[in-house]
C-alpha cells in the first residue's frame, strides 16, 4: 500500500481508481450474484415461528405466575425479609401479573399452527 500524499512523498496524484480501473470495478460489480434474498421468511415454510412463539408465550407467562406469585406473598406478609413485605401495592401487582401470566400461558397452549397449503 502507497502512503497518502504527505510533503516529501513523489506521489502527484490522489490515491484511488484511475479512470480504466473504475470501468473494470464497474464490470466486475455487474457479474457479481446478488447476495441471496430468500423469497419466503426463513422458517416459515416449516412452521418454526408458529412453534418458537408458542413456546415463548409458555415461558414468559410462566415467568409472570412465578413473579406474581412471589410479589403477592411479599405483599400479604407471607414471605417476609424485603422492602416489599408488608406493602399491600405488591399484593395487588402480583395479582395482575399473575393473570397477565395465566392469559399467555392459555394463548401459547390454544394457539394452533397455520397451515400454509390452503384453499382460497
Amino acid at each position: 500500500m502507497v502512503p497518502p500524499n504527505r510533503p516529501g512523498n513523489k506521489l502527484k496524484k490522489p490515491l484511488g481508481l484511475l479512470p480504466g480501473q473504475v470501468k473494470a470495478a464497474q464490470k466486475a460489480a455487474s457479474r457479481r450474484p446478488a447476495p441471496f434474498l430468500p423469497s419466503e421468511p426463513r422458517f416459515g415454510s416449516y412452521g418454526w415461528t408458529e412453534e418458537m412463539m408458542k413456546i415463548t408465550l409458555k415461558v414468559v407467562g410462566g415467568l409472570l405466575i412465578l413473579l406474581g406469585a412471589v410479589w403477592v406473598l411479599q405483599g400479604l406478609d407471607l414471605l417476609v425479609g424485603s422492602a416489599m413485605s408488608g406493602q399491600s401495592i405488591y399484593a395487588v401487582l402480583g395479582g395482575v401479573l399473575i393473570a397477565g401470566g395465566i392469559v399467555l400461558e392459555t394463548v401459547g397452549f390454544l394457539k394452533k399452527p397455520e397451515s400454509s397449503a390452503g384453499g382460497s
